[in-house]
């Protein structure tokens, strides 16, 4: 299109400009440009497709999510560069006039859903003096959890029939209370020591302090454990035995030491003086 001017005079004319579907067009002594991005950065980097997934053959990246619940929110952070040198406010308008030659970045965005899962640990809050109406939570039941601080009780070197005093915890690891009870032996019963097990057990007597109750939940304890033995040589095969209510395994406590005999020293007097 041609226009001719006299000298002082002017004239208005409205030109639509169209470009083309190339990279580059030319316009009088200038080059315009189309619309140009370039995806930067986005959060947790861009994502693969997976062998045979079906994927936008258009799109030029790929973001997926991870799996979400129902109703969920997930954001991502997208920085997008603009590589041409046409200002942003001339690409919003070029986009808003013609869209349908606008489209500068695809980007495909994946994600997936899935079913709430619920794990209710602990399955039940005791409130004593309260009554509640609730709903039923599908469960697996799990009784009282209680441990000894230490593997074995050492007791060192001891005395024949003389009392060692030792002590340790027990601690109880879950959301309940637990009851235990240290067993009394029948051998033992009328003295109420607590009752040992192992070979070495009817030389052995223990009185354990206190000998019952209950652990509310994940408390610790400290026990006193009095043991005397009335046999010489070393303690190897002895253990306290501890049972806990709804609990599947009791609990054991290996005890070991050595216990040495009397050693008698007596002396007599003779000519030369003391002898021993």
């Amino acid at each position: 299109m041609t226009i001719e001017l006299q000298n002082i005079t002017s004239t208005c004319h409205h030109v639509r400009l169209i470009p083309p579907s190339t990279s580059a067009f030319a316009i009088g002594p200038g080059v315009g440009q189309l619309i140009a991005l370039d995806l930067v950065f986005v959060t947790g980097g861009e994502s693969e497709p997976e062998p045979g997934e079906a994927t936008d053959v258009t799109a030029q990246h790929l973001i997926r999510f991870d799996a979400q619940n129902p109703h969920t929110t997930e954001e991502k952070k997208l920085v997008i560069r603009n590589t041409t040198l046409v200002k942003e406010g001339m690409l919003q308008n070029i986009a808003a006039y013609k869209a349908e030659d606008a489209i500068a970045l695809e980007i495909e965005v994946k994600g997936s859903t899935e079913p709430f899962h619920l794990l209710l640990e602990p399955y039940a809050i005791i409130i004593p003096g309260e009554n509640f109406i609730g709903v039923n939570v599908r469960k697996s039941f799990k009784g009282p959890l209680l441990r000894i601080d230490v593997p074995s009780l050492q007791l060192g070197l001891t005395k024949q029939g003389e009392s060692v005093l030792r002590t340790f915890e027990i601690k109880n690891l879950c959301q309940l209370p637990a009851r235990w009870r240290m067993r009394e032996s029948q051998v033992c019963l009328a003295e109420r020591n607590e009752e040992l097990i192992g070979s070495q057990a009817t030389f052995c007597s223990a009185m354990v302090s206190p000998a019952s109750g209950t652990l509310g939940p994940n408390e610790e304890k400290e026990f006193c454990i009095e043991l005397s033995a009335s046999i010489v040589g070393e303690l190897k095969d002895l253990a306290l035995y501890c049972s806990v209510e709804d609990m599947i395994e009791p609990l054991f406590l290996s005890i070991s030491g050595e216990v040495k005999g009397l050693h008698v020293t007596y002396s007599v007097p003779c000519d030369s003086g003391v002898a021993r």
